[in-house]
C-alpha cells in the first residue's frame, strides 16, 4: 500500500524540534515535505534569541516559521520579522493547548474568539504577499466551537488548515474525535492536513482508508519516537545503522551549540524520552538515562544496552 503522492510534515515540538534537529534529521532521512518551527511569540516587545535562530537559521529550504499571537500589534511585529528573514510562508498557532499559553489568550485558548481572529485574518491578508495556514484544534472547552470557525477561514485566502482533532483542555490526552472531523471536511474550502496521534503505518493506513481524501499529514511523536516512520509509511527501503549515524550527529552538534555538558546532558535526556521508543527494553533504557547524573553515567547507561538492536515496529 503505497502513497506516493501524500506529503508529510513534521510537527513542531516546543523544546525538541529546533533548527539543529531538524537540519540533521533531514540529512539522514530525505522523507519530509515540510518542517515547522516551534513557536515563535513576542515577549517584551522583542524576540529573545532562541526565536531569532529559528528564523534566521540556514534551513532545508522547506521550513514554516510558525507564530503565537493575539493581536494585530504583536503578529505585525512577527511577520515583519519573519518576512526580513526572507520566509514566504508562515504558519499561525492557533492549537497550542499548554494552560501557560492559553491562559494568555494563545493558541487554543483564543479558537472561541471568532471575530478577533477574523480581524487579525484580514489584517494579515490585507497587509502582506505571503502563503498562511493555521494549525488548530475543534475548540478549547467544545469540539462544536470549530463550527463558528469554519465560516472564519473560509472568509480568507488561507494556505492550508491543520487540525489536530483534540480539545485544547485535552492536552495530548485522550480521545481524538475523528466524527467531528469527518463532519466538518465538507464544510472546509481550503486543503486540510490531518495532525494527530500518528504513531505507526498501521495507524496511518487506517486514517488513510477512513479519509481518502486526505492527502497531508503531520506527524511529531510519531517521528521522534520512531525517525523511519515515513519511510515505512512510503514503504521505501532503509538501513539501521542510520540511526545510530543519527543519533551520533545529534549528539555531536549539540555538544557544540550547548553550554557545557550539563546543558547537552539536560537536552539529550528530553530526546531519550522519544528516542529509546526504538529499542528493545525501551523503559528501562530511558529510566536508565533519565537517572544520569553527568556525561559519564550517561555513557554507562547507554553502554549497559546494545542500542545496535532496533525494534522494526
Amino acid at each position: 500500500m503505497q502513497f506516493k503522492m501524500d506529503r508529510f510534515y513534521f510537527a513542531p515540538l516546543q523544546g525538541a524540534t529546533d533548527f539543529i534537529y531538524r537540519n540533521i534529521y533531514n540529512a539522514h532521512f530525505n522523507c519530509i515535505d515540510k518542517y515547522f518551527t516551534p513557536f515563535i511569540r513576542i515577549e517584551k516587545n522583542t524576540l529573545r534569541n532562541s526565536y531569532k535562530k529559528e528564523i534566521q537559521a540556514e534551513q532545508n529550504g522547506i521550513t514554516i516559521p510558525q507564530f503565537l499571537s493575539k493581536n494585530i500589534d504583536d503578529t505585525k511585529f512577527l511577520l515583519d520579522r519573519i518576512i526580513e528573514n526572507k520566509h514566504s510562508e508562515i504558519n499561525w498557532n492557533l492549537g497550542c493547548p499548554y494552560p501557560m499559553v492559553a491562559k494568555k489568550g494563545m493558541g487554543s485558548g483564543l479558537i472561541k474568539e471568532y471575530e478577533q481572529i477574523d480581524k487579525i485574518l484580514d489584517f494579515i491578508f490585507k497587509n502582506y504577499s505571503i502563503n498562511l495556514s493555521v494549525k488548530c484544534r475543534l475548540g478549547y472547552d467544545s469540539i462544536d466551537e470549530i463550527d463558528q470557525l469554519i465560516p472564519v477561514f473560509n472568509n480568507h485566502p488561507l494556505h492550508e488548515v491543520i487540525i489536530h482533532p483534540r480539545i485544547g483542555k485535552q492536552l495530548y490526552k485522550g480521545e481524538v474525535f475523528l466524527e467531528k472531523l469527518e463532519e466538518i471536511i465538507p464544510k472546509l474550502k481550503h486543503p486540510l492536513v490531518y495532525n494527530g496521534d500518528i504513531y505507526t503505518p498501521e495507524i496511518f493506513n487506517k486514517l488513510k482508508q477512513r479519509f481518502p481524501n486526505i492527502d497531508r499529514w503531520m506527524i511529531g511523536r510519531g517521528l521522534l519516537q520512531d525517525p523511519f516512520l515515513v519511510m515505512k509509511i512510503k514503504e521505501k527501503s532503509y538501513q539501521s545503522n542510520t540511526l545510530i549515524e543519527f543519533y551520533n550527529d545529534i549528539f555531536s552538534e549539540y555538544e557544540r551549540n550547548l553550554n557545557g555538558p550539563g546543558h547537552l546532558l539536560s537536552k539529550l535526556k528530553e530526546f531519550w524520552m522519544y528516542f529509546a521508543h526504538s529499542f528493545p527494553e525501551q523503559e528501562k533504557l530511558y529510566k536508565a538515562i533519565k537517572k544520569s547524573k553527568s556525561m559519564e553515567a550517561y555513557y554507562k547507561a547507554i553502554n549497559k544496552f546494545n542500542i545496535n538492536e532496533f525494534r522494526n515496529s
